[in-house]
């Protein structure tokens, strides 16, 4: 086993229990993301999306981590361009992925767009006042979109790191990356 082969190989067992965990953490927020957004439906006038914005994210959730986006591997004694299944599955990933990240940016919008800017007091006469929201509701979905933004930067600093013992052991070893 060469040098590369051991650091893919260290980089893997310090980075797949840590993915694993994001992976079970998504499952779990995705689960809460449908409840809050069904529980609180009708509990924000000012943003009536916030809640939409929450179920469908977390349906999308489910169904991307649930295997509806399964990866695409090919064998590797699989020769000439990838069968019309791979292609497809190719497809369907990359538009329910761009999907995912339109509605991730849709729901920046709803939920930064009125932050501080809505009445929490829960009153018989509030709860009808244009400007209410209900404060468990939109705390959820701001911590939801924090959340999201910090596994996004660890996912991006695993990768760079796993890229980067890569080269330096491909440049300390003279081996071809």
């Amino acid at each position: 086993m060469g040098a590369t082969e051991k650091c893919l190989v260290f980089c893997a067992c310090c980075c797949v229990p840590v993915l694993i965990i994001i992976a079970i953490g998504g499952f779990g927020l995705s689960i809460a993301e449908i409840v809050m957004g069904a529980i609180y439906l009708d509990d924000c006038p000012i943003e009536k999306m916030i809640p939409i914005y929450l179920i469908v994210a977390g349906v999308f959730g489910i169904l991307f981590a649930g295997g509806g986006c399964s990866s695409v591997k090919r064998n590797e004694d699989e020769d000439g361009p990838p069968s019309t299944s791979t292609r497809l599955r190719l497809c369907f990933n990359a538009i329910v992925g761009l999907f995912m990240l339109a509605w991730f940016i849709a729901g920046n919008v709803f939920v930064f767009r009125i932050n501080g800017d809505y009445d929490t007091n829960v009153t018989a006469a509030n709860v009808t006042n244009p400007r209410y929201c209900n404060e468990r509701l939109y705390t959820f979905a701001f911590a939801d979109i924090i959340v999201r933004y910090a596994v996004f930067g660890l996912m991006f600093g695993i990768m760079c790191w796993m890229w980067c013992g890569r080269l330096c052991a491909a440049c300390c070893f003279k081996e071809n990356v």
